[in-house]
């Protein structure tokens, strides 16, 4: 993990980060303290290979509190918003370790419910689908520059449960048949699947249903080692090296966007421009979601385009952040708190549940809905992200001992 700290910090520097960069302003004293955090996160981080909430908690680590710590050793970003990051993951790390509390969930003895249910399901999901692509009758296959333009044309489309069920199609049905497909050495089903995937990609324009496929299929490697997360670090370390390298020896900025900038830096970016514009200015208290009906809310535009308008100078940019951001920018630091116990409960549940499951299977539903939560609000991720679908697959996936 200190390895890829050093590579984001590279990346930072490099001419490639463009229009993202904050001021770098080197501080000695900045990076050290930094690097002591981070040191403090390694020391307190559970690193037991078995348990899924071990390689959770460090995909977050490396997605997010690395980025944070970067960025703040680097530039001048508010010292409060960097130890509340921090602090969030430390509080997590122990409860974890000390395994506080345990949950009881009954188990299916008979696999009829799961083939009746989920077959239903995935079946609905994947025809809907199909009917999306037909209609919109437009796709980019190969061109990648044209995404934002496909993208848009499909936001304008007006049917009922779209973004739902194309979320839960891609981000928790296709990744689960893959990894099941896989498993059971059916190749000719998982290129199908890997197949429906890429056209979901080509008539949205949603990068993560192009990526998440090859991000699952890392992950169920990595999650055979004991050190699953040493494994992680590295494999990112490996990546993050090649997007530098692609840069200065190929003057290509696209794979350093994609490879590093995207999924590292401009997030945690947009989490400290939260914190400074909300530290100041009016909370929002879920006004602009579900209790608009009770609470007024303060701004002309909906937060994701009014920090694009700030900070962007663009109204259209939807400067998403992640659950802890968020979080703040609705009831400050108790917000933070209570978001973490709520995530908490939700791992500590799926972890009983996927303790039962065969991993390489189950780790295909419910991985990319938790990767939601890096960009998107905790109540997002849970209904349009697909967690809370993924959690009821998990409950209906018969259990390891009858699915063998």
């Amino acid at each position: 993990m200190f390895k890829i700290c050093l590579d984001v910090s590279c990346y930072l520097t490099s001419p490639s980060f463009g229009e993202y960069a904050p001021i770098i302003q080197i501080s000695l004293l900045k990076i050290m303290e930094s690097y002591f955090l981070l040191l403090i996160m390694a020391i307190i981080l559970p690193v037991d290979g078995s348990k899924f909430y071990s390689f959770v908690l460090g995909l977050f680590v490396i997605f997010s509190v690395i980025p944070h710590l970067t960025i703040y050793g680097l530039s001048d970003q508010s010292r409060v918003w960097v130890y509340t990051i921090e602090s969030f993951w430390v509080i997590l790390s122990l409860w974890f370790r000390k395994s506080v509390f345990a949950f009881r969930v009954y188990k299916i003895y008979s696999t009829k419910e799961f083939n009746a249910i989920l077959l239903l399901g995935g079946l609905i999901c994947l025809e809907y689908s199909v009917f999306v692509l037909v209609i919109t009758g437009s796709f980019n296959l190969f061109d990648l520059t044209k995404v934002y333009d496909v993208r848009m044309a499909y936001k304008n489309l007006q049917l009922p449960f779209v973004r739902y069920i194309l979320n839960w199609t891609a981000l928790v049905i296709i990744p689960l048949l893959v990894s099941y497909f896989l498993t059971k050495n059916r190749l000719f089903y998982c290129l199908l699947m890997l197949g429906m995937q890429f056209l979901l990609f080509s008539a949205t324009g949603n990068k993560s249903y192009l990526m998440s496929i090859f991000f699952v299929l890392a992950a169920r490697k990595i999650v055979e080692h004991k050190r699953s997360i040493v494994y992680l670090s590295n494999s990112l370390s490996a990546i993050l090296i090649a997007s530098i390298l692609s840069f200065y020896l190929f003057d290509d900025e696209w794979l350093s966007y994609l490879l590093s900038n995207r999924p590292f830096i401009l997030p945690a970016k947009i989490s400290f421009e939260y914190y400074q514009f909300f530290s100041q200015e009016q909370l929002v208290f879920l006004s602009h979601s579900i209790f608009s009906s009770f609470v007024n809310y303060p701004y002309s535009l909906e937060p994701m385009y009014l920090l694009g308008q700030i900070f962007y100078n663009n109204e259209r940019v939807a400067a998403n952040t992640g659950m802890v951001a968020d979080a703040y920018m609705n009831f400050g630091f108790l917000g933070v708190l209570l978001v973490l116990v709520l995530f908490f409960f939700v791992l500590t549940l799926i972890q009983v549940l996927i303790s039962q499951k065969d991993m390489k299977i189950a780790i295909g539903a419910i991985l990319l809905p938790i990767f939601f939560l890096f960009e998107a609000p905790f109540l997002t991720a849970f209904l349009t992200g697909g967690l809370g679908f993924a959690i009821l697959i998990l409950f209906l996936l018969p259990n390891r001992s009858i699915a063998k």
